[in-house]
């Protein structure tokens, strides 16, 4: 894939220049992870305190609770962060998708007591990972350059196409 920039130079994965956007593809991927955990962190006590207000402290003591709400953390915060890096809304809509469908499809083995609630929020994560890769990987350009902060004036270039 050939990327033009402003002067009409192109580059692609031949040139120093992909060197660069796959320098960036996995820069974006352990960027997400770390905005994952920092999801967790973050909106962890919002569910402690909701469960607590609701009479139910011991709430998320219950493994599948636990999963729904980590699963939760770290959509919201991908979403508000990729937004907030200037992606468009396919591309975060793709991406939430990619996080939570592991969980959905680990559900129907946990329903049947093939899976215990335990193996379902262990697995859930793991697969979660290949996931997210599999839509960077389909949409490399969205994820192989740098994007801009939606406030800072300056669009990313995927931002400046239409969705």
């Amino acid at each position: 894939m050939t990327h033009v920039t402003e002067d009409g130079r192109g580059h692609g994965p031949g040139t120093a220049r992909g060197h660069v956007s796959r320098r960036h593809f996995w820069w974006h991927y352990a960027e997400m992870v770390v905005v994952m955990l920092v999801g967790m962190a973050v909106l962890a006590p919002l569910w402690d305190l909701g469960a607590s207000l609701a009479g139910r402290p011991n709430l998320l003591d219950d493994l599948t609770w636990m999963t729904v709400s980590m699963v939760t953390d770290m959509v919201v915060a991908m979403a508000v962060w990729m937004w907030a890096r200037g992606h468009r809304l396919r591309p975060v809509a793709e991406m939430c998708g990619a996080m939570v469908a592991p969980f959905v499809l680990l559900a129907a083995p946990v329903a049947w007591g093939w899976l215990s609630a335990g193996g379902l929020l262990v697995w859930g994560h793991v697969l979660m990972l290949p996931a997210m890769l599999g839509v960077m990987w389909l949409r490399r350009d969205e994820y192989s350059h740098h994007h801009g902060w939606r406030w800072s004036g300056r669009a990313a270039p995927a931002a400046q196409h239409a969705a």
